[in-house]
């Protein structure tokens, strides 16, 4: 990976929105600087996921094929890191948490708000063109699940239980859950 690069597009690019999610995501909402940010990152828990995939997020925006290829690069090592795939492109708000860094994928087509949490095994993608994935404010979603668009709307303050499968709209401020139901069939 080349840090020079990631530097002159730390250095002459426009950052503010970007240290913004830094500030709260990773640096837990203390206030921004540059010592604090690096004493932070070389600490290399898992929450360097989160402020790798913002920077390369940031960069992939841009026109510049330089930043767009190195961009590239940052998603591939993260990944094969940390098993965790959101697509370059993805519209996330501030305050993202990822509990348990296992098997989530998250379309590039996705909007979703602020403070939205997510646990490990899930998916966020599509099963038919045109589509789309809105997903509001304050939204958590339990291991296992899977949000599958055509148009899904999911609102805010809405949680997704563990093991559910979302095909339809979810409206604001309700838990949604997929009732499933357990059967032993003996063999003879």
């Amino acid at each position: 990976m080349n840090y020079m690069i990631i530097l002159f597009f730390i250095i002459t690019s426009d950052t503010k929105e970007l240290k913004k999610f830094w500030e709260v995501e990773f640096l837990n909402n203390k206030s921004f600087s540059w010592i604090r940010l690096l004493k932070r990152i070389a600490k290399g828990n898992r929450a360097n996921f989160i402020f790798w995939w913002r920077l390369a997020n940031c960069m992939h925006s841009s026109t510049n094929k330089h930043y767009r290829r190195t961009a590239s690069k940052i998603q591939n090592k993260l990944i094969h890191k940390y098993n965790t795939e959101i697509e370059l492109g993805a519209t996330i708000g501030i305050g993202l948490k990822i509990h348990h860094f296992s098997s989530i994928i998250i379309t590039k087509h996705a909007i979703i708000g602020d403070n939205f949490t997510c646990y490990q095994n899930i998916t966020i993608g599509w099963r038919k063109n045109p589509y789309s994935i809105v997903i509001g404010n304050n939204v958590v979603i339990g291991c296992g699940s899977t949000i599958l668009g055509g148009n899904i709307i999911i609102g805010n303050n809405a949680k997704i239980g563990a093991m559910s499968l979302v095909l339809t709209n979810i409206p604001e401020n309700c838990t949604y859950i997929t009732d499933m139901k357990t059967k032993i069939i003996f063999h003879t």
